[in-house]
Order: C-alpha cells, then structure tokens, then sequence
C-alpha cells in the first residue's frame, strides 16, 4: 500500500482516485491529526460484502462447507448450473424479466431445480454480471 501525506494527496487526487480505482491498490493518506484509506468503491463493496457473508454464521458456515466438499461429490446439477452461467453470459436478458416487487426488485433469476434457483443482478454500466445467489430458494437468507 502506498502512502502519502495530506498534502501530496490533495495535489494528485483525481489521479490517486483513478489510480485506486484501475489498480485496486488502496492508499494510505497521513494528515496532521488523522490517518485514512482511499479505496475504491468497487474495492469498498467488495470489502462490504466479505463483512455482510462473515456476519451470517448459516451463510458462513455453508460457504465453509461447501468449499470443502470435493467436486465429485457435488450435486448433478453443476453442469446446469454452467450451461446457465453460459446462456446468462451470452444473452442475460433473454427471458425472464426482472422482479418488480419485493426484496428481489431489479434482480432476475432462473430455475435451477424444483427447489433452487440462480438470483443475478446486471450492472449495465460496468457491463457486468452479479450472481447473488445459485443455491437458494425464494424465502432463504
């Protein structure tokens, strides 16, 4: 991490903010009173996320889990679960539309099994797909 002094900082800013935000290297900025990170927003939700999915013990420990499970013992679904991935990267407006109401507004999702389903947002700005969720019925948290 690198680091500078307030004052240096104030001099460059907008490109420490490009910087930050291309590098995904934070910046340690020393002022006369106080210290700060300069992150970017991306890097911040990311570290955001880790804190949401670490504060849920169920969550946690079915990450724990499920990530030592060895692949041969996973579920026969896993190469639906691609072909989706696969059909989500090629067109992931190709039915069905998004939620209109609810906890999942704006989000889409497709059927994984009778049970599960595969929950993604899409950041058209960032020209992006989120999968939220790929294991999970409506009702779980």
């Amino acid at each position: 991490m690198s680091c500078l002094i307030a004052s240096e900082a104030r001099k460059t800013l907008y490109t420490l903010i490009d910087e930050v935000a291309i590098n995904h290297e934070p910046t340690l900025i020393k002022g006369k009173r106080n210290t700060a990170v300069l992150i970017s927003v991306e890097d911040w939700k990311d570290i955001q996320e880790t804190l949401l999915v670490a504060s849920n013990k169920k969550l946690s420990d079915s990450l724990i889990k499920g990530s030592s499970t060895p692949y041969s013992e996973c579920s026969t679904e896993l190469d639906y679960c691609l072909r989706l991935l696969a059909l989500i990267k090629q067109d992931p407006l190709k039915s069905p539309p998004p939620y209109k109401k609810g906890a999942y507004v704006g989000m889409y999702s497709r059927r994984i099994n009778f049970q599960h389903r595969l929950f993604y947002e899409i950041d058209e700005q960032n020209k992006r797909i989120k999968v939220l969720r790929m294991w999970s019925h409506y009702g779980d948290n």
